[in-house]
C-alpha cells in the first residue's frame, strides 16, 4: 500500500476509528518509553532495589483499587452517558467519593502500620507518598476517561506521553541523587503523579464545583463496589505472584521475574489495542447478526498474536540481555509462559465480549475470582518447591482456566438467547494447544542461536506470503465495522 493510499484511508476513517488509532500510538509511546528506560534501571540498580520497586507497584495497584474504588473504570462511562448534561459535576463528585474512601482506608493502614509494614515490606514514607498520590492522581484518570469517551485524543496524547517522559526522567534523576537508590523509581513515579493529579484535581473541581452529590455518590458506589472483586482478581492474577516470590524467594528474585513481564510489554500493547478495537466491533456485528465476520476475524487475530508469541519466545535471550544484565539471564526461562499468558488474555476476552454484549458482568466477576484463587493456591504449592520459574507456569495455567470458564459462561449466554456457537472452537483449541506446546519446546533452543534465527526467518517468510489476506481482514476489522 502506498503512503497516499494509507493517508486516504486515514482521512476517511470515522472519528471513533481515528481516536482508536491514536490511542494505540499513545500506548506504544508510553510503554515504549518504559521499555527503553528499563535497561538503565537494571544496570544502575541492584536486583534487590529493582525488585523492591516491583513489589511497590503491586501493592500500589491493590490499594489503588480498594482506596479509590477504581472509579475511573466501570461506572465512569456509564456516568458520562447517564448524566450527560452534568458531566463536570459528576467527575468532581467522583473525586470527592474517591478521596473519602482513600482517607478511610489509609487511616486503617496507618493505625496498624507496624503489622502491615512487616508483611508488605514498605516503609512509612512510601505509604504516605502512596496515600497522597491516591488523593490526587485519579483526577488525571477521570479527565483522561472523559476525553476517551468524547474521542478528544490530541490533549490526552500530549499529557499522557509527557507524563511518561517526566516520570522516567525524574526516576533516572533520583537514581543518581538519592543516597538509597531503591526509592528512586518510586519517588519519580509518585512525584509525577502528585503533580499531574494536582493540576487535574484543580481543573475538575473548578469545572464541577461538587465534592459531594448524594445521587452520584450512591450510584457510583453501588455500581463499582460490586466490581471490586473483579478488579482485585485481575491484580492478583497478574501481579500477586511477585508478592509471593518476595515472601518465599526474596526481593532480588522479584526483579528477575518482573523483567520477563517487561519483555512482554509490546505484545501486551498489541493485544490490548486489538481487544479495545474488537470489543465494540463485536457488539456491532452481534446486533447485525453477522457472526461469520466475527468468526473470520477472530481467527486472523489469534494467528497474528500466536506468530508474535513464537518470535518473542525465539529471541527471548537477546531481549533479556538488552533489558538487563547477566544477573537477569534466568528471566528468559519465564518468557514462554508469560507470552502465552498474554495470548490467552486475548482468547478469554473474545468470549467475555459476548458476555458483556448480553450484560452478564456477574459472569465476568465469577471467572476472574476463580482464576485469581487458582493462581494464589498454585503459587503457594509450587513456588516453595520449584522457585520463581514455577510462578510463570502457575500464572499461565490460571489464564487457561480463565479462558475455559469464560467459554463455558459464554456458551450459557448463547444457549439462553438461542444462539449458535460464534467462534470456531475446534480451531481455537487446536491453535491454543499447538502454540502452547511449541512455545515451551522452543525454550530448549536457547543455547542454539543459529537454529532460533532460522526459525524466526521461516516464520517471517510465511507471514509475507499471507500478507494480502491479513491486510484484507484487518481492514474488515478497522474500517468496515
Amino acid at each position: 500500500m502506498s503512503i497516499k493510499k494509507i493517508y486516504g484511508i486515514y482521512r476517511n476513517m470515522a472519528l471513533p476509528a481515528k481516536a482508536s488509532f491514536w490511542f494505540i500510538i499513545m500506548s506504544v509511546l508510553q510503554k515504549g518509553i518504559q521499555f527503553l528506560v528499563t535497561p538503565i534501571y537494571t544496570r544502575f540498580l541492584t536486583t534487590e532495589e529493582y525488585g523492591f520497586y516491583n513489589v511497590f507497584v503491586t501493592w500500589q495497584s491493590i490499594f489503588g483499587i480498594i482506596s479509590t474504588l477504581n472509579l475511573s473504570a466501570g461506572v465512569f462511562n456509564n456516568g458520562m452517558m447517564k448524566y450527560e448534561n452534568d458531566r463536570s459535576a459528576f467527575i468532581s463528585s467522583m473525586q470527592g467519593l474517591a478521596n473519602t474512601c482513600t482517607v478511610i482506608v489509609f487511616s486503617f493502614l496507618f493505625l496498624f502500620f507496624r503489622q502491615f509494614s512487616s508483611f508488605m515490606h514498605l516503609d512509612l514514607p512510601i505509604l504516605i507518598g502512596m496515600f497522597i498520590s491516591f488523593l490526587l492522581y485519579p483526577s488525571f484518570e477521570y479527565w483522561s476517561q472523559k476525553n476517551r469517551y468524547s474521542y478528544n485524543y490530541v490533549p490526552l496524547i500530549i499529557w499522557t506521553v509527557l507524563y511518561a517522559v517526566i516520570s522516567s526522567g525524574l526516576s533516572l534523576f533520583f537514581i543518581f541523587v538519592l543516597p538509597e537508590s531503591k526509592y528512586a523509581i518510586i519517588f519519580g513515579t509518585i512525584v509525577t503523579q502528585v503533580i499531574w493529579g494536582g493540576i487535574f484535581y484543580t481543573k475538575n473541581i473548578v469545572e464541577g464545583r461538587k465534592f459531594y452529590h448524594k445521587e452520584y455518590w450512591r450510584y457510583a458506589f453501588k455500581f463499582n463496589i460490586a466490581l471490586i472483586p473483579h478488579y482485585l482478581s485481575f491484580i492478583v492474577l497478574g501481579q500477586a505472584d511477585r508478592i509471593m516470590i518476595d515472601l518465599y524467594c526474596g526481593t532480588d528474585v522479584v526483579a528477575i521475574y518482573s523483567l520477563s513481564y517487561t519483555v512482554s510489554l509490546m505484545l501486551s500493547i498489541v493485544a490490548s489495542a486489538i481487544s479495545a478495537t474488537i470489543a465494540p466491533w463485536t457488539y456491532q456485528k452481534m446486533k447485525k447478526k453477522d457472526t461469520a465476520s466475527i468468526r473470520k476475524v477472530s481467527k486472523v487475530v489469534l494467528i497474528m498474536l500466536a506468530t508474535i508469541v513464537l518470535i518473542c519466545v525465539l529471541i527471548a535471550p537477546e531481549l533479556v540481555m538488552f533489558l538487563g544484565t547477566d544477573e537477569y539471564l534466568e528471566a528468559m526461562w519465564i518468557i514462554p509462559p508469560v507470552m502465552l499468558s498474554c495470548f490467552y488474555t486475548m482468547v478469554y476476552s473474545l468470549f467475555a465480549n459476548i458476555e458483556f454484549f448480553y450484560e452478564k458482568s456477574f459472569y465476568v466477576m465469577i471467572a476472574s475470582v476463580i482464576a485469581a484463587m487458582s493462581n494464589v493456591i498454585l503459587n503457594a504449592i509450587f513456588i516453595p518447591f520449584f522457585g520463581f520459574i514455577a510462578a510463570g507456569y502457575t500464572t499461565l495455567v490460571s489464564y487457561i482456566v480463565l479462558a475455559v470458564i469464560h467459554y463455558i459462561l459464554m456458551k450459557k449466554c448463547l444457549d439462553k438467547n438461542e444462539k449458535k456457537g460464534i467462534y470456531d472452537l475446534k480451531f481455537i483449541i487446536t491453535l491454543c494447544i499447538g502454540i502452547s506446546v511449541f512455545s515451551i519446546i522452543l525454550s530448549i533452543t536457547y543455547n542454539y542461536i543459529i537454529i532460533r534465527y532460522i526459525l524466526v526467518f521461516a516464520i517471517m517468510v510465511a507471514c509475507l506470503k499471507k500478507k494480502k489476506r491479513i491486510i484484507d481482514l484487518l481492514q474488515l476489522l478497522c474500517f468496515k465495522g
